[in-house]
């Protein structure tokens, strides 16, 4: 999905392209969805403190996944969309900062530099490349399919994390 750079703006191409709603209301439905991304990462920030960082990503990339699934499903029914567009804000735009929170707990010393450096090197580089191709499936197939394609991305992430063996984070000092 890629929150704000790549699941934003298709989300506002889709809501006045297809699903035909005026300027207006799209900017208000577009405002909902960015409201969360200001809440997200105060109320993920607290959360992955709480639970963890792994748990908050986890719970995230499937609420992230779900999100998308509900907003494709309600089309433009604004009674949907509204009710929807902060909850779902809120978890799309938290995944960044707890990912980044997530690194800055394992890395430590003078590899923390470098492993940053390699983060936004590939999160750059692979949101590029994602925008390119989530275009070309909405130009193929259409955007509930590039929107499905983006949830699964969400769901592959979430599998990833669960499968991948964590050690303790390593003391800083």
């Amino acid at each position: 999905g890629r929150g704000l750079d790549i699941l934003a703006p298709f989300m506002l191409l889709y809501l006045r392209g297809p699903l035909g709603i005026d300027a207006g209301t799209a900017g208000i439905l577009y405002a909902l969805l960015l409201i969360g991304a200001v809440v997200g990462p105060l109320v993920a920030g607290w959360l992955s403190d709480h639970i963890g960082r792994r748990r908050t990503l986890v719970g995230y990339y499937v609420a992230s996944a779900v999100g998308i699934v509900a907003f494709t499903a309600a089309g433009a029914n604004l009674w949907f969309l509204v009710p929807l567009l902060l909850p779902f804000g809120t978890a799309v735009f938290s995944e960044s900062p707890v990912l980044q929170a997530y690194l800055a707990d394992r890395a430590v010393g003078p590899i923390r530099d470098v492993a940053f450096s390699v983060y936004f090197t590939f999160a750059f580089g692979i949101g590029a490349f994602w925008a390119f191709v989530i275009g070309s499936v909405v130009d193929f197939f259409g955007y509930p399919i590039a929107f499905l394609l983006m949830a699964t991305s969400y769901l592959a992430a979430a599998l990833l994390l669960v499968l991948v063996r964590e050690r303790p984070a390593p003391e800083a000092g």
